[in-house]
C-alpha cells in the first residue's frame, strides 16, 4: 500500500485477469486450477522465478503443463535448453511452500517425441518419489509440419475434450517402459 491508501500492487501478467474474464466470465487468476502457460522469453531467462511467481499468482492452481512442439527437427542448443527449463521448473514447483499444484503435465508433440528419454531422466532427476506421484506426459505422436496443423490439432483436440489433463500419462509408465527396454 502506498501512503494514500490506494494498493501499488502491479501484476506479473497484467492481462491474465481480462483474459481469464473473456474466457470464462466470473473467473479469476484467484480461482484458476490449470494453466498451459506459453513459454515466452523471461520465463526461459529465469524459470526459478516465474516459476515461483506464478504459484504465488494462482493459489488456487493443481495442474501446470508444458506443450513442446518442434514441428522441424531442433538443434541440439534448443533442445537442451528446453529439457533445462523443464527441470528448473519441476524442481521449483516440487520445492514450493505452498504444495497445492498435484499434476506437472508435459505434452511433446512432433519432432519432440524424440526426446522423451531426455524428458524422463530429467523428471527423475527431481525428487523421484515427488516425481512420480505428479509428473505425467502426453506423448502425442501426430505429425506437425507447421504451427497452422498445430492450432487445428488443437481446435480439433478441444471440440473432442482432449486435453493435456485428460491425455497425460503417470511418469511410472515410461519409466518401466524405459527399463523393460534395457
Amino acid at each position: 500500500m502506498s501512503g494514500s491508501g490506494q494498493s501499488t500492487f502491479q501484476p506479473i501478467f497484467p492481462e491474465l485477469t481480462t483474459h481469464l474474464s473473456a474466457i470464462s466470465p466470473g473467473t479469476t487468476a484467484l480461482s484458476l486450477t490449470k494453466l498451459l502457460p506459453a513459454l515466452f522469453p523471461e520465463f526461459v531467462r529465469d524459470t526459478a522465478q516465474w516459476t515461483r511467481r506464478l504459484l504465488e499468482l494462482l493459489p488456487s492452481l493443481t495442474h501446470l503443463g508444458l506443450s513442446y512442439v518442434y514441428p522441424k527437427e531442433p538443434d541440439q542448443n534448443e533442445v537442451e535448453e528446453d529439457i533445462r527449463v523443464y527441470e528448473v521448473l519441476l524442481r521449483t514447483v516440487s520445492t514450493c511452500q505452498t504444495p497445492c499444484v498435484q499434476v506437472t503435465a508435459l505434452r511433446l508433440t512432433g519432432r519432440a517425441v524424440t526426446r522423451l528419454d531426455a524428458y524422463v531422466n530429467a523428471a527423475r532427476r527431481i525428487d523421484e518419489d515427488w516425481a512420480m506421484r505428479r509428473v505425467r506426459f502426453w506423448v502425442d505422436e501426430r505429425v506437425i509440419e507447421d504451427w497452422t496443423v498445430e492450432r487445428e490439432l488443437l481446435i480439433d483436440d478441444a471440440r473432442l475434450e482432449r486435453s493435456i489433463w485428460t491425455e497425460a500419462k503417470p511418469l511410472s509408465l515410461y519409466v518401466v517402459a524405459a527399463i523393460a527396454a534395457t
